[in-house]
């Protein structure tokens, strides 16, 4: 029987970031990604629209004020988009950041800045290099379990998790992920670690991006990082 979750958690990935320098409020710092599953050979198609932006804060927004902003900023503002706390640790700097998601317009992204701005938000105004980042997004997640420690995304089914037996570096991680894509000749796809609250307990897990792939093929996935992880250990 397949068992439905809301929860919260983080996920954490890499992703190279590019300066956005424009449809911004001047002198703050925003960030764009420049390939945002680089781990998945590309039937993504390229847009000309955002992908993940985040904006740089000078002070961290915490989850009841973020939730609170978001909430207005809904009413607001009349086109579509979501907002998360994140932390970016990029050119060994660690920065706090509001990633914006599933907008459709450059020029919506200054409108976003100046609605921040009115709540008080402080941005950050030095400059950034820009360069390959370990991002942290603070999440809710809504999950069903289709198998025992195996998820589906109930928002978006191309989002899959599983949980593992421990906590794991991005080092060893990527480490990992190299080894299992050198060998796997089946589907595409993007993979990152994270942390989900269920079941009264802290769980870690491996998050899977795919387009072509069954719940076969995640078990399969599944499997073979359990392995991994194992013999890592």
């Amino acid at each position: 029987m397949e068992t439905s979750i809301q929860t919260i958690g983080y996920i954490t990935k890499e992703e190279d970031l590019q300066i956005l320098d424009f449809n911004i409020i001047e002198g703050t710092t925003v960030l764009e990604t420049f390939e945002p599953f680089p781990g998945y050979h590309r039937e993504i198609e390229q847009s000309i629209f955002p992908r993940s932006v985040f904006f740089i804060l000078k002070t961290p927004l915490y989850r009841e004020k973020t939730a609170r902003i978001y909430k207005k900023m809904k009413k607001n503002l009349k086109f579509i988009f979501q907002i998360s706390m994140t932390k970016i640790i990029l050119n060994n700097q660690v920065y706090d950041a509001i990633r914006v998601l599933n907008i459709n317009e450059y020029r919506n992204i200054l409108e976003l800045q100046k609605e921040l701005l009115a709540d008080g938000v402080v941005f950050y105004k030095n400059s950034i290099k820009p360069g390959t980042a370990i991002i942290k997004t603070y999440k809710q997640f809504e999950l069903t379990e289709i198998k025992t420690d195996l998820f589906i995304s109930n928002r978006n089914n191309l989002f899959s998790y599983f949980i593992i037996p421990k906590k794991i570096s991005w080092d060893n991680f990527k480490e990992i992920t190299t080894k299992i894509k050198n060998s796997w000749n089946l589907v595409s796809f993007d993979a990152a670690i994270g942390i989900i609250y269920t079941k009264n307990e802290v769980f870690d897990v491996v998050r899977i991006f795919s387009n072509h792939r069954g719940h076969s093929d995640l078990q399969k996935i599944q499997e073979i990082y359990l392995e991994k992880i194992q013999i890592k250990s």
